[in-house]
This record gives structure tokens, C-alpha cells and sequence, in this order.
């Protein structure tokens, strides 16, 4: 049984568009060592007040890294100011 790791990083969202970042790699990395990492991260993009807007009213939307081969969990929250 592979054992599944959880990257919760309130900011990696922006990691997944970038295909780059210190937890993308983190999660890259994990799952060439036989692990089942996702990644969790809020719909807010950093350093902007813009948020990534969910078509309905869940409270997150998975979307999947399929480059490296793990999910990325996007929980609703709300952009800072």
C-alpha cells in the first residue's frame, strides 16, 4: 500500500499554472519515490485579489497535474487585501 502525503500550501495554486514551485516539486519528487502526494491549496492567487472562481457552489474543485501525475485540491476561501 502506498502511503499518501498531503501538501497543504494556502498559495499553490499558482504552482500548478507555473508547473514549477518548491511544493510542486515537493509533490514530483514524492510520487517518482512511489508515494501518493496531493496538494491543497486555496483559490486565491498570491500577491493579487483576484480568485479563481468555482462554476458552482462546492466548496473545492480538483484539477490534476497530469505532467507529474498528482491532484491539486483547490478549497474556496476568499482573496486578502
Amino acid at each position: 500500500m502506498k502511503m499518501k502525503v498531503w501538501i497543504i500550501n494556502h498559495y499553490a495554486g499558482n504552482m500548478l499554472s507555473a508547473k514549477g514551485g518548491r511544493h510542486y516539486s515537493f509533490a514530483k519528487y514524492l510520487k517518482r519515490m512511489g508515494y501518493e502526494p496531493t496538494v491543497f491549496c486555496c483559490n486565491a492567487k498570491h500577491n493579487s485579489q483576484s480568485e479563481l472562481y468555482f462554476d458552482d457552489d462546492a466548496l473545492w474543485h480538483e484539477h490534476y497535474a497530469e505532467e507529474i501525475d498528482v491532484p491539486f485540491v483547490y478549497v474556496r476561501g476568499r482573496a486578502y487585501t
